[in-house]
């Protein structure tokens, strides 16, 4: 499915959609597949270059500068194969692409009709030499509606573990990460009034 962006070019009466970086990197592969998966870096991840062009609404143009940034930055390797033209994902531009997942991530918002009466806890002690994987796991574990229960503990009342564990593997930081699933925690009275009342 092609996204839609704002930066459109008319020509003829046809609106021309100009494919960013971060689009044609995403259409490598199903993000619900790779939250699954994370741990298979050795993938393989080719796309069609044809698939592109055989869309009239794109700007071909802007695709194949935005293709040959990629090539240039060895986000990608293009090859003929079978007489079909393909790029593939470097590893260079695997690191990339799950780190634009990690960007994407959202937890589901079809939460139990029934909470299980366990907390999902994230503790983490990560060095500074990586504190830009440790900034990147506070910010999505605050975006994704964790409490902070003490530094660098957060709470939350329902399953996520897969989110968690993508991010952690995305950035390299699973041995300083741990995700624990409890039955009570002291202060979960604050913590039901907290979360049941924004849930309801």
């Amino acid at each position: 499915m092609v996204m839609k962006n704002d930066n459109y070019k008319s020509n003829e009466n046809v609106e021309k959609i100009i494919l960013t970086t971060k689009e044609i990197l995403m259409k490598f592969v199903d993000v619900g597949v790779a939250l699954y998966e994370c741990g298979d870096k050795g993938r393989i991840y080719r796309h069609s270059i044809g698939e592109y062009y055989h869309q009239r609404q794109i700007d071909k143009l802007r695709l194949s500068q935005t293709l040959y940034e990629l090539k240039k930055k060895k986000y990608i390797r293009i090859y003929f194969e079978d007489k079909e033209k393909v790029a593939e994902l470097t590893d260079l531009g695997k690191d990339k692409l799950y780190k634009l997942i990690v960007e994407k991530l959202e937890l589901s918002k079809n939460l139990p009709k029934e909470w299980d009466k366990k907390w999902r806890i994230v503790i983490f002690d990560i060095p500074d030499e990586k504190k830009s994987a440790r900034d990147v796991l506070a910010g999505k574990l605050k975006y994704f509606g964790f409490i902070p229960i003490q530094e660098s503990v957060f709470a939350y009342p329902y399953e996520c573990f897969p989110e968690i564990d993508y991010i952690r593997k995305t950035y390299n930081i699973s041995s300083y990460v741990q995700y624990i699933v409890a039955d009570r925690i002291e202060c979960e009275v604050n913590l039901i009034k907290h979360f049941f009342e924004i849930i309801n």
